[in-house]
């Protein structure tokens, strides 16, 4: 079974790295998929 872990982000630029992080510290075999919610920050970056 694959595991898909959808992260919506708004202006999350100072977090969103940590978020991931965790995410991929507790469940290592899902795929991570960050959307950009319309964000005014730097979360492309």
């Amino acid at each position: 079974m694959k595991t898909l872990i959808i992260v919506s982000a708004y202006n999350e630029e100072k977090s969103i790295y940590n978020v991931v992080s965790l995410i991929k510290f507790n469940i290592p075999w899902a795929d991570i998929l960050v959307i950009n919610d319309g964000s005014i920050s730097c979360n492309m970056e």
